[in-house]
C-alpha cells in the first residue's frame, strides 16, 4: 500500500502549494506565480539526479511529454489566475474535476476503463459542486448561475479538464522513463517556455518578500510531483487522481485557517461529497 501513502502525500503536498500559490498571487502577476512554481520545483528536484540512477528513455516518451507540456502549459496558468480570481476554499474542491476528466479520458489514452461504482462517483463530485456553490434561498439553478460569473471557478474547471488529460499521458511517459527524470523535465521545459511569456513582467517582480512565498510553493510543488508520479507506476491513473483530490478537503481548512476566508466553513459538506466521489472513483479501480 505504498502507492496509498504516495497519494495521499500528493494531496497534502497540493493543498500546501495551493495556499502559497494564493499567497503568492496577493502580490505577483499569476502568470510570474506559474513560472516560479516550475523553475523552483525543478530546482528541488535536480538534487535526486545524484543519488538516483538515471533509466534508459523509450521512444513514447517524446509525443508524450510534448503533449504534457502543451497542457500544463494551459492548466498553469489558468489555475494561477484562478486561485487569484477566487477563494482558495472554492477553487480546490472544483480541481476535484481533474479526477472525473482522468477517468474519462484514461479509457481512450491507456485503456483503464470505469466501472459502474465509477460513474457512481462521477455523480457524486457533480452533486457536490452543486452544493458548494448554493447559498441560503437560491434555486436549484444557482450553481449554474453562479458558475456562469465565476471567472476563478471556469478557470479552475479549464485547469481541471487539461490536468485530467495530462494524468494518463504521465503515465505514458513516466513508463517510458522515470518518475524523477520526467519529474524534471515536464518542470524544467515549463519553466524554459513559460519565460519567453513573462520577460517584462519577470523583471524586478521578485524579491526576498515574495521569495518566502515563492520558496515553499516550489518545494511543495516538487513534493506533490514526485509522490504522484511514483504512485502511477504503482496502480492505475485514476486511482491516483481521484485520492490525490483529498486536497479538496485540506485546501477548504486551509483556506479558513491560513487565509481566513469567507465561507469556508460553508463549504467543508459540499468539499467532503465531492472526496467521497473521488474515492468512489478510486475504489473501482479493484486490483490494488
Amino acid at each position: 500500500m505504498i502507492w496509498l501513502l504516495l497519494a495521499l502525500a500528493a494531496a497534502g503536498s497540493e493543498s500546501l502549494r495551493d495556499l502559497f500559490i494564493k499567497k503568492s498571487t496577493r502580490r505577483l502577476d499569476p502568470r510570474v506565480v506559474a513560472w516560479a512554481w516550475r523553475f523552483l520545483a525543478t530546482i528541488f528536484l535536480l538534487p535526486l539526479l545524484l543519488v538516483l540512477p538515471l533509466s534508459s528513455v523509450q521512444q513514447a516518451f517524446w509525443p508524450a511529454i510534448a503533449a504534457s507540456l502543451a497542457l500544463n502549459m494551459i492548466a498553469t496558468l489558468l489555475m494561477a489566475s484562478a486561485l487569484k480570481h477566487s477563494d482558495l476554499s472554492l477553487i480546490s474542491p472544483l480541481a476535484t474535476f481533474t479526477a472525473v476528466f482522468a477517468l474519462a479520458f484514461s479509457p481512450f489514452v491507456i485503456g483503464e476503463l470505469p466501472s459502474l461504482m465509477g460513474l457512481v462517483g462521477v455523480l457524486l463530485i457533480v452533486a457536490g459542486s452543486y452544493v458548494l456553490n448554493l447559498r441560503a434561498g437560491s434555486g436549484l439553478l444557482a450553481p449554474l448561475i453562479s458558475l456562469s460569473k465565476d471567472k476563478g471557478a471556469r478557470m479552475m474547471m479549464g485547469a481541471a479538464l487539461a490536468w485530467g488529460l495530462v494524468a494518463p499521458i504521465d503515465k505514458i511517459a513516466v513508463t517510458a522513463s522515470s518518475p524523477v527524470f520526467y519529474s524534471i523535465a515536464i518542470n524544467a521545459l515549463l519553466a524554459i517556455a513559460l519565460a519567453p511569456l513573462l520577460a517584462r513582467k519577470l523583471r524586478g517582480r521578485i524579491n526576498r518578500s515574495s521569495l518566502n512565498n515563492l520558496v515553499p510553493l516550489g518545494l511543495f510543488s516538487a513534493l506533490m510531483l514526485i509522490a504522484e508520479m511514483v504512485a502511477i507506476t504503482m496502480t492505475l491513473v485514476p486511482f491516483v487522481a481521484a485520492l490525490k483530490k483529498l486536497s479538496a478537503l485540506f485546501g477548504v481548512m486551509l483556506g479558513k485557517v491560513a487565509l481566513h476566508e469567507k465561507e469556508a466553513k460553508e463549504r467543508l459538506p459540499a468539499a467532503a461529497i465531492m472526496v467521497v466521489g473521488a474515492a468512489l472513483i478510486a475504489l473501482s479501480f479493484g486490483g490494488v
